[in-house]
């Protein structure tokens, strides 16, 4: 794993990537991810996430990422 973001890293400093920026796409992907691995069940994706389940919905609403069907509120 170290290797392949090792490579994703080198390529956002090459092309000027703003860290901010890939921060949060990063953050995103990771999450629409997690979520979609619940079926958008928040409090599932927060437990195996290691995250509470309020620090995703912050997240999800500063990244605005929209609540999967299915999922809890």
């Amino acid at each position: 794993m170290h290797e392949r973001l090792s490579s994703v890293v080198n390529d956002m400093v090459s092309n000027g990537i703003e860290f901010r920026l890939a921060v949060q796409e990063f953050e995103a992907m990771y999450l629409r991810v997690a979520l979609e691995r619940f079926g958008g069940n928040i409090s599932a994706a927060a437990q195996e996430l290691g995250l509470h389940r309020n620090t995703i919905m912050r997240k999800m609403k500063q990244l605005s990422i929209d609540k999967l069907n299915g999922g809890d509120e």
